[in-house]
């Protein structure tokens, strides 16, 4: 398989001996890579630079008279997705990385790296697996979890894992709920009686930590005229409807 790899670098403002710079030591960093006495001889590698997109690539071509000009992108970067920093400080795994190694960071947080790895030969040895070389990575789950949250990126939808809330003040009004419970969830909605007679404010208090967008009411008097009440949590608007209404409000909302 032959591949072309592709980086980016902010290059619109940069000096030609600032370009010339950066191919020459991106030069020798793909020599880590790509040594040339390992490489067979119909493999040339080498290092293009296009100031039309700003990429630089790394392209890896088969020379061979009947099979060659073989080229495969694999990645092709814009600067509008990341930055690419060459750090001669970075220092990672001293006891098995042999070649270029990398770390990925994200902005707008104060977070160490969230993922990283590199290139390490022979490595497998170790496992009785020799001559074979390779490429690393390695994710942060914890700490990808940790700037999500900070840069609010979850979808809002995830925290709600209930769609209706049925309150509870008792055995008669309960009785009327569940059998109102058992037809909503026949509609594939996500919903729960509240376990246990308690005060409205500790049950809504429970749907809003919950997330729950729309709550149950069921009095007495509800229960025995086959009304309740659909509160909407957000809004704080509260309407009375049947059971039939209730049950054709549900299959519009969600």
């Amino acid at each position: 398989m032959f591949t072309t790899y592709a980086m980016t670098l902010p290059t619109k403002k940069w000096t030609e001996e600032t370009r010339e710079r950066a191919i020459g030591a991106i030069s020798q960093w793909h020599q880590q890579w790509f040594p040339a006495d390992r490489l067979p001889v119909n493999i040339r590698v080498r290092v293009r630079h296009s100031q039309d997109d700003d990429v630089f690539r790394l392209e890896v071509q088969n020379t061979h008279p009947q099979t060659g000009g073989t080229h495969l992108i694999i990645a092709t970067l814009t600067p509008y997705k990341g930055q690419l920093v060459f750090d001669l400080t970075l220092a990672r795994g001293l006891n098995y990385y042999t070649g270029a190694i990398f770390e990925v960071k994200a902005h707008g947080v104060k977070m160490g790296s969230i993922c990283g790895g590199g290139r390490y030969d022979d490595l497998t040895a170790l496992f009785g697996l020799k001559g074979l070389s390779g490429v690393g990575i390695s994710f942060g789950a914890d700490r990808i979890y940790d700037v999500m949250s900070e840069l609010d990126l979850f979808p809002k939808e995830l925290d709600r894992t209930l769609d209706l809330l049925f309150v509870n003040f008792g055995r008669d009004e309960a009785k009327y709920g569940l059998k109102l419970l058992q037809q909503v969830r026949n509609l594939g909605l996500a919903a729960e009686l509240y376990p246990s007679t308690a005060k409205l404010q500790k049950q809504l208090k429970y749907a809003n930590d919950r997330k729950v967008p729309y709550v149950v009411i069921i009095g007495a008097e509800e229960a025995a005229a086959g009304m309740l009440s659909l509160k909407n949590m957000e809004t704080g608007a509260q309407e009375q409807l049947s059971s039939a209404d209730f049950l054709t409000k549900c299959a519009q909302l969600f």
